[in-house]
């Protein structure tokens, strides 16, 4: 039953955040029950899995009450915002669901053929320039006027931020799967193809630049000289693109002009928030509230406070604004552990161990690109994007057991 409900939790974050939301929650419950009955059975099994950086959670929530409490508390805001880190809750869940399910290689097809079939609906949402999901709502549409696809998501950024970490998965398990010779590797190879096309027609050009220094990261680690072909090929194609196809250069040159003055405005007001309340932030959350008392005083122009109330679009100035110095050098320290993991765990598993080495490359390839993605985009202020990520973490912490990175904590008994 546990299977069944990761897997659909697992699909559901390519398709739905209700969806999310719903099996995440049967996910805690069943394992909650697991862990309820080895307690009954004094089963060995453990429920509760060590990170290595547990306090670091803990710390991280400290930092949050004190930046609410330096502005009293005002208001309930700070309850519903204090509630949004119940994902520290499931995150710790996943870990045990994942360690008690032990992900195989014949799991790699059917995730393969689903990620396919989302990606392929992407594709044909571009194509008619309409979401028959959502018939109400128009496509969004770059500067000269091509369409965006979204997908299952129907949002293009949303859509790009999340489908790259599956992606990265895949090409990890891909570039170990075809050096070795291993059945399945044509399905991979589709899905990651199909992946690429999707994201591509997002014309998210964050996700662009994050996928690229993603894919850079795995194949310099499998092959220094395949990443050095892969590097040249990336650079003419780019060159291609940017001479030949219209849209990409409006993307390019609209991000290197500074065309997005929305967001240049965004950044500027939140470095403002920084710099009055430097140490612990105006407030986790508080500063999209706090967005239009800041534009008129930087002296944004009218339109932009009027279409312009969002989070930071840049997940270390939004940590930075609403949580200052101290909450960021926290935020940076938990996500580069899990990824320094991740690497420990690359180099501890034997190049025999196909399944394991690729999936620890693309868990490498899934939080560089979180971390590059950072800086153009609020990535985990989306609970969709967060979700996706607590399963790269959790895999990651799997696999760190599994090849003794993290060892279990030995109790005597008297």
């Amino acid at each position: 039953m546990l299977m069944w409900t990761f897997g659909l939790f697992g699909l559901s974050l390519l398709m739905s955040q209700t969806a999310i939301d719903l099996f995440a929650s049967l996910l805690v419950l069943q394992v909650m029950w697991l862990g309820y009955r080895w307690h009954q059975q004094q089963s060995p099994s453990v429920w509760w899995n060590r990170t290595g950086i547990d306090w670091l959670f803990l710390l991280w929530i400290g930092v949050v009450l004190v930046g609410f409490s330096l502005r009293g508390f005002d208001g309930d805001q700070w309850y519903i915002k204090m509630l949004e880190f119940r994902w520290i809750f499931i995150f710790y869940m996943m870990i045990t669901a994942v360690r008690y399910l032990e992900p195989k290689e014949s799991w790699v097809k059917p995730f393969a053929i689903a990620f396919t079939i989302c990606c392929a609906w992407a594709v044909v949402v571009w194509f008619m320039g309409f979401d028959p999901l959502h018939p109400n709502d128009k496509l969004q549409l770059t500067g000269n006027g091509v369409f965006r696809t979204g997908g299952f998501l129907f949002q293009p950024i949303a859509f790009a931020h999340l489908y790259q970490l599956p992606l990265c998965l895949l090409m990890g398990l891909l570039l170990t799967m075809w050096r070795w010779k291993r059945m399945g590797a044509w399905w991979v190879a589709v899905a990651s193809l199909a992946g690429t096309l999707a994201i591509f027609l997002s014309f998210t050009r964050g996700v662009w630049l994050s996928l690229t220094v993603a894919c850079l990261v795995m194949t310099f680690l499998m092959s220094r000289r395949f990443s050095l072909v892969l590097a040249c090929v990336g650079v003419l194609g780019f060159t291609a693109a940017y001479n030949y196809s219209p849209t990409f250069h409006e993307r390019v040159r609209f991000g290197i002009d500074g065309g997005d003055t929305e967001r240049v405005w965004m950044w500027k007001a939140n470095f403002e928030m920084f710099k009055e309340h430097p140490v612990f932030g105006i407030g986790y959350g508080e500063n999209v509230n706090a967005l239009t008392s800041y534009y008129q005083k930087i002296g944004a122009p009218a339109d932009v406070i009027a279409a312009s109330l969002s989070h930071a679009h840049n997940q270390y100035l939004q940590m930075l604004s609403g949580t200052g110095i101290v909450g960021l050098v926290v935020y940076l320290a938990l996500i580069l552990y899990f990824l320094v993991l991740a690497f420990r765990v690359w180099y501890r598993i034997g190049s025999r161990e196909v399944f394991h080495q690729g999936l620890a490359l693309g868990l490498i390839g899934a939080q560089v690109a979180f971390l590059v993605g950072g800086v153009t985009e609020s990535n985990l202020e989306h609970s969709k994007m967060r979700h996706a990520l607590l399963l790269v973490w959790a895999l990651t912490v799997w696999l760190a057991y599994q090849y003794s990175v993290l060892r279990e904590r030995v109790t005597h008994s008297k």
